[in-house]
């Protein structure tokens, strides 16, 4: 035996000897901390036990059933909400809604697939269309592949988002077309190109129209026919804009107006009809891609953030788009988004409370929703 190795079974034998020497409550404590390094490593890391690496192993089949287990925990068992849960697919409330998912932010881009069913498995209760915002983090193809498995008939209006970062907004253009190629189209209904990025000032209008050509010739192309437009402010909107457009979304916000609440659905109604009226060419759709009020958290002028006033907001609005079920809307938003309280001005603290679910995933239990088949 080398002396190197003489070496290493003397160490070994003091490290024994310096063990067996500890009191029994140094050894205990010794036994806990490692316990408590091993606990740590499996909750950050995973165990074969644990949720994710437990529901990767199901079968399709088994996570739809089991998302739908989960949805049913999500929210309040009163008899009104699983009225909601229990209403037949082809009877949704909302023509459709805005979902950003939680996690899809590079770059960290912690949105899975599994998020994506979950997430899905809520929304369907209350719409079969959502629209996305961006398409980095695979969200699209998660989302894709959550209504596979969910055999949702459900629609995605696709957002690409836009930004002052041209090489950013060339890696989002180019995803989407490969999503375009790669994935079942049917599902895609439209494409809005950058957000409100000519609100922000993020790319000019010349720009914004070249974004918008240049996705349209790839469709064209592929032989693809989904309509792409814009989402925008209306006044952010120009004829010109408009007729590079097959569709054209935009926000309509009574609370950021100022308007009660009691009068919001009648006043968004007049400002879309008279958008359209402004803005007709005879080729162009148009449509509500953000409409919606928040739950709690102050007041804006004249309207008031309440549960009282979010519940007339919605009753109304429903009654109201319900005369006109040929027009797309999308209601503002899915889920409630924490980091948006950054914006928050006191003592106002409503930036953060727009989701028709809050940041928990439970439905906002004051809601009665209107019968009605917004699809």
């Amino acid at each position: 035996m080398s002396s190197r190795a003489c070496t290493e079974n003397e160490d070994k034998g003091e490290s024994l000897r310096k063990i067996s020497a500890l009191s029994p409550t140094k050894f205990w404590i010794v036994i806990l901390c490692l316990s408590l390094v091993i606990s740590l490593y499996f909750a950050i890391f995973g165990s074969p036990i644990s949720f994710r690496n437990f529901f990767n192993s199901l079968t399709d089949e088994r996570k739809k059933e089991l998302s739908n287990e989960l949805r049913l925990k999500l929210v309040s068992t009163s008899e009104s909400q699983l009225s909601l849960l229990n209403t037949p697919k082809k009877r949704k409330y909302l023509m459709g809604i805005n979902y950003s998912p939680k996690g899809a932010y590079e770059p960290f881009c912690l949105f899975s697939k599994e998020d994506a069913i979950r997430d899905l498995s809520l929304i369907s209760t209350v719409t079969l269309k959502i629209r996305t915002y961006g398409t980095q983090c695979n969200q699209m193809e998660h989302l894709l592949k959550a209504i596979d498995i969910l055999r949702l008939d459900m629609k995605i209006s696709m957002g690409i988002w836009l930004s002052n970062d041209e090489i950013r907004n060339k890696e989002q253009v180019d995803k989407a077309k490969e999503i375009l190629l790669n994935s079942d189209t049917t599902i895609i209904q439209s494409i809005y190109i950058g957000n409100e990025a000519l609100r922000r000032g993020d790319i000019s209008e010349i720009a914004m129209i070249s974004y918008i050509k240049d996705v349209k010739s790839y469709l064209d192309e592929k032989k693809i026919h989904i309509p792409v437009g814009i989402s925008e402010f209306p006044s952010s909107v120009t004829q010109n804009l408009v007729d590079s457009c097959d569709i054209v979304g935009f926000t309509i916000q009574p609370f950021l107006a100022g308007i009660q609440s009691t009068e919001s659905a009648k006043w968004s109604m007049n400002r879309f009809n008279a958008l359209k009226t402004q803005f007709y060419n005879g080729k162009t759709h148009f449509a509500i891609t953000e409409i919606g009020w928040p739950y709690q958290g102050g007041e804006f002028k004249r309207a008031k953030a309440s549960p009282s006033d979010h519940k007339t907001f919605m009753h109304s609005w429903i009654s109201n788009s319900a005369k006109s079920p040929t027009e797309d809307w999308f209601y503002y938003e899915a889920f409630n988004e924490p980091w948006k309280i950054r914006f928050n001005k006191e003592p106002d603290t409503w930036e953060a409370e727009w989701g028709l679910f809050d940041d928990q995933k439970r439905p906002r239990s004051d809601v009665q929703f209107v019968d009605g088949d917004q699809r």
